[in-house]
């Protein structure tokens, strides 16, 4: 059966069967827009095909300085947001359809996304996963990830909030100088207490509204 699967784009042609994937892996409904997104060329969607089916996915971009979040600044020491050539990779989805999972999809559709990032010269790849996704954070963990950051009441999941962690791997001769890795630690303490109160605030004012665009960073394996 595995000689059957084939890796290559997701594209427009591809919707129905991306829908019915992302409806078994993900906790959410996703808008039409979110699909026309990751089909439209603008995202680097990969997926393992048998026939027109798609039962693996991997979705992920390169960000420049301005598309990266707040919170994830971190990330890097400051320095490297100086430079407008600056680039990371970001890992949007990665899953497999329950029935061909440990068979080393996830792991082959993530080589493939880490050496794309590599010729894209991004100074590391990072993601972001529900707290209680042991699966995911299992998975990455054994492929050298570290935990960066773990954000309360960064996900809202059917109204209800729930923490996200987010995970950063780094190559290209990527570096922290030591005083900046210490500065930079105090400072990520810092902020992310202040976005921790800011959502809290966020939720008693909008009761818990439903997920926002940003729950599309889960990554389930």
């Amino acid at each position: 059966m595995d000689g059957n699967i084939v890796f290559r784009a997701v594209t427009r042609n591809d919707l129905s069967s991306l829908r019915v994937l992302c409806e078994e892996l993900f906790p959410i409904s996703y808008p039409d827009a979110w699909y026309n997104y990751v089909t439209g060329g603008a995202t680097i969607s990969v997926g393992g095909f048998i026939g027109e089916k798609i039962i693996a996915l991997a979705i992920g971009e390169v960000r420049t300085r301005a598309q990266v979040q707040p919170e994830d600044h971190g990330l890097l020491p400051a320095t490297y947001y100086e430079n407008d050539n600056f680039r990371l990779g970001y890992i949007l989805s990665l899953g497999v359809s329950e029935q061909y999972r440990c068979r080393g999809l996830a792991s082959k559709l993530l080589a493939q996304q880490l050496q794309l990032f590599k010729e894209f010269n991004c100074s590391c790849v990072y993601l972001h996963v529900l707290s209680s996704n042991s699966a995911a954070r299992m998975f990455y963990e054994k492929r050298n990830f570290t935990l960066h950051l773990e954000m309360p009441y960064y996900y809202s999941i059917n109204g209800v909030p729930a923490t996200g962690i987010c995970y950063v791997l780094f190559f290209n001769h990527s570096f922290w100088p030591a005083f900046e890795f210490c500065v930079n630690l105090f400072n990520t303490a810092v902020d992310t207490s202040v976005n921790v109160f800011r959502r809290l605030m966020k939720w008693n004012r909008q009761c818990c509204k439903s997920a926002r665009g940003r729950i599309s960073q889960t990554s389930i394996v």
